[in-house]
C-alpha cells in the first residue's frame, strides 16, 4: 500500500491542482476483471490484504501514455505469451513510457524488455540482478530514466521519479505544488538548476527565464517596492498569504536562498546602480536603500561587493576623470 500510495498520490494532486481529471490511473492485469492481493501495511506488521481488481487486461494497454510496474517481489510465473506480446509491442510502439518500480524490473527483463537499458535497482536485489543478467548495466541510484523507460528502487523514490515525470508534461510550478503539497523536499534535478544560477542573476534580471509561483512573484515585487523601509519575512508573507515557513521554502524551491538574503542582495544593487550614476553620499544611499546607518551600509556593502561604498564611488571618479 505504501508503493501504491506512492504511486497515486501525485497524480491526484497535480489533478486537483489542475481542476481537472487529466491523468487516471488504470490497475492491469493479464485478463480484465482479476482480482489483486496487496499488503496493507510491512511485513513486520500483521495487517489483511486489500484486494484490488483489475481494469483492463495487458491486451489492452497500447492506449495507455505510460505503464508503471510496481512490486516487492519477482515473478512466480512467466507470463502468458499474450501478455508477454502485448508488452513488448507496447514498449516498442512510439509515444509510451514504462516506469518500473522495486522488484518491476524483472518483471520487465524476465519478458525481454529493457534488456540494453541502465537500471536504477534497490541494492537487496543486486545478487539475482547479476545472477539472472550478468551483463544488465545497473546503477546503484535513486532512479533512472531514458527515453523509453524509468526505473526506480524504493517506493519513497518513486515520488522523486514521478515528479520528473510530471515535469515533463505539466509546468515546473504545478510539479513543484505537488511537491508542496506531498512536503516533499528532494527535488534534486531543480537543486541542480538553482544551483547553476548565480545570487547575481537571480537579483539582476535572471528571473526572466525562471518560472515562478504568483505568491512568490508577489513577495518579490514588494521587496522590489519597498527598498528604503523593508518590510519584515512575517510581513511580506501575511501578505502574500501564507506563512513565513512556507515563504522561507518558496525561497529556497525556486530561488535556492532565503527571503532576507534576497531582499539584501536587492538593496545592495540598488545602492550600487546610486553609487554609480548619482551624486547622493554615501549615507543617503544607504538611507535610501534601506541601511539604519553608515557603518551598517559599509559593512554590508563590502561582504557582498569586496569593496567599501567609497571605493566603489572612487572607482566612478577616477573612470570619469580619465
Amino acid at each position: 500500500m505504501l508503493t501504491l500510495g506512492a504511486i497515486s498520490e501525485p497524480f491526484a494532486q497535480v489533478n486537483k491542482i489542475l481542476g481537472e481529471e487529466k491523468f487516471q490511473l488504470i490497475y492491469v492485469g493479464e485478463k480484465a476483471g482479476a482480482n489483486i492481493e496487496i499488503s496493507g501495511l510491512p511485513h513486520s506488521i500483521a495487517s489483511p490484504p486489500i484486494t484490488l481488481v483489475t481494469q483492463a487486461s495487458l491486451a489492452d494497454i497500447s492506449q495507455y501514455d505510460a505503464l508503471i510496474i510496481a512490486s516487492e517481489q519477482q515473478p512466480k510465473a512467466p507470463f502468458s505469451n499474450t501478455a508477454q506480446l502485448a508488452l513488448q509491442h507496447y514498449y516498442q510502439q512510439e509515444n509510451t513510457f514504462i516506469i518500473s518500480v522495486q522488484a518491476g524490473c524483472f518483471w520487465l527483463l524476465d519478458n525481454g524488455i529493457g534488456l540494453d537499458e541502465s537500471w536504477a535497482i534497490h541494492w537487496r536485489w543486486e545478487d539475482e540482478i547479476k545472477t539472472k543478467y550478468p551483463d544488465l548495466t545497473v546503477q546503484y541510484e535513486h532512479f533512472r530514466q531514458s527515453a523509453k523507460l524509468a526505473s526506480c528502487a524504493s517506493y519513497s523514490d518513486c515520488l522523486d521519479l514521478l515528479m520528473a515525470y510530471l515535469a515533463k508534461y505539466e509546468s515546473q510550478v504545478a510539479a513543484r505544488s505537488v511537491a508542496d503539497e506531498l512536503y516533499l523536499d528532494k527535488d534534486k534535478q531543480s537543486a541542480q538548476q538553482r544551483n547553476a544560477t548565480s545570487d547575481d542573476e537571480l537579483t539582476n534580471g535572471g528571473l526572466e527565464n525562471i518560472e515562478l509561483p504568483p505568491r512568490l512573484e508577489k513577495a518579490i515585487s514588494l521587496m522590489e517596492s519597498n527598498l528604503e523601509e523593508p518590510l519584515s519575512a512575517d510581513m511580506i508573507a501575511d501578505l502574500v498569504h501564507v506563512s513565513r515557513r512556507q515563504l522561507e521554502r518558496l525561497f529556497k524551491r525556486y530561488l535556492d536562498t532565503m527571503p532576507a538574503r534576497y531582499y539584501l542582495q536587492l538593496r545592495l544593487k540598488k545602492a550600487r546602480d546610486l553609487l554609480q550614476t548619482t551624486n547622493l553620499s554615501v549615507v543617503q544611499i544607504g538611507l535610501t536603500c534601506g541601511f539604519s546607518s553608515g557603518p551598517h551600509f559599509s559593512s554590508a556593502y563590502k561582504s557582498y561587493f569586496e569593496i567599501t561604498p567609497r571605493e566603489e564611488r572612487s572607482k566612478r571618479l577616477y573612470a570619469t576623470k580619465i
